[in-house]
């Protein structure tokens, strides 16, 4: 493929578009659609619900009772293929108070015994999908789920914590969200989303939870921050990259020009082979009548397109192709590979490998 054929990566940044956002169950799941086509559903309503993949637990039970023969497991066993457990309950083990007890990790079925061992399948609560956005149902797939379009603004981020929340949004204080401290509760903060320009730190985490932060859109955080991000309730969402980086000129200012307006994060968790990333929705104003175009997602690189940089030193930095060299361009780290040649704002001129260009859509 060449550069003049060449189809970027698309992290939207749109102020106003149509949204289109499909919701379906997992492949191996077929449930049951809750809403018919044309409903109109907010953030939380339930799309469609099924059963949740049950995992096995596979208990070495012999070997817990030090059996040489596997077979005497069954003389010891207190339950059945097919009965249901609780967590705790007693597998196996002598009647009566003395002995050893084998109990339940989990509350499960018990599908096989076998060779010594007990085989469990986990009962899991099922699964409920939540539409994720405002909008109206346009077409519904049996068994698997919906598709919902809405109109509104849109930012794309490169991670998130699998959050969701809804929340007007607010800028951080001049010096930081950080400098906000427990007894310090400040009510325009209090259930909101909050932007912040700085990577996340240990010490941000304890800010949320104290000012009850329901959302926060941050350029960066350190690998080693990742689990506790995991485990909060306030929503993430990282726009730029892991490390220490700071927020980008170009979603910085559109931000700005968002203060103040409702908006529904879906800090979604990045999974392989899913083209879904974590965003922001934000409701802007509709003139009666207006209907907002969708996304190009299927933009080719060509002259004159505006293309943000997403790795190496001008990351972040947002320009305009003025070439498409057809031959590899040999860079200064003695690689040679495809380039487009980029204008950035500030008037510079480089050759930008077309692996390190994006564009919003």
């Amino acid at each position: 493929m060449t550069s003049e054929t060449y189809y970027p990566d698309q992290r939207h940044l749109l102020s106003k578009t149509a949204i289109r956002r499909e919701r379906f169950l997992p492949d191996t799941t077929v449930g049951e659609v809750t809403v018919p086509s044309g409903t109109r559903v907010s953030v939380r309503d339930v799309v469609a619900r099924g059963p949740s993949p049950s995992p096995y637990v596979l208990i070495e039970a012999a070997r817990y009772f030090n059996l040489k023969d596997p077979d005497k497991l069954f003389d010891l066993l207190q339950v059945r293929i097919g009965e249901e457990v609780g967590t705790g309950e007693v597998l196996a083990g002598k009647r009566g108070r003395r002995g050893r007890k084998l109990t339940s990790p989990v509350a499960g079925k018990v599908v096989d015994i076998a060779q010594g061992r007990i085989v469990l399948q986990e009962i899991t609560p099922p699964m409920e999908l939540e539409a994720g956005l405002n909008g109206a149902v346009t077409s519904v797939r049996k068994g698997r789920g919906v598709v919902i379009e809405a109109y509104g603004g849109v930012v794309q981020g490169v991670w998130g914590n699998n959050r969701r929340a809804i929340g007007t949004i607010r800028h951080e204080p001049t010096d930081g969200m950080e400098n906000i401290y427990g007894d310090q509760v400040d009510t325009q903060y209090r259930g909101a989303i909050i932007i912040t320009r700085r990577s996340l730190k240990r010490v941000s985490f304890q800010v949320m939870e104290d000012q009850g932060f329901i959302a926060v859109i941050a350029p960066s955080i350190e690998p080693d921050l990742i689990n506790l991000a995991l485990e909060t309730r306030t929503a993430i969402l990282i726009t730029e990259s892991f490390g220490s980086s700071k927020m980008s000129n170009v979603i910085a200012q559109f931000l700005d020009n968002m203060e103040g307006r409702q908006a529904t994060v879906d800090a979604w968790l990045p999974e392989p082979l899913e083209t879904r990333r974590p965003e922001m929705i934000i409701a802007v104003p509709i003139e009666p009548g207006e209907r907002p175009s969708p996304p190009n997602l299927s933009a080719s690189l060509k002259n004159g397109r505006e293309v943000r940089l997403t790795r190496g030193t001008f990351s972040g930095m947002v320009g305009h192709v003025t070439g498409l060299p057809k031959e590899l361009v040999s860079l200064d780290n003695g690689l040679r590979v495809p380039c487009a040649q980029v204008e950035l704002v500030t008037g510079e001129k480089i050759n930008v490998p077309l692996a390190n260009i994006e564009v919003s859509g």
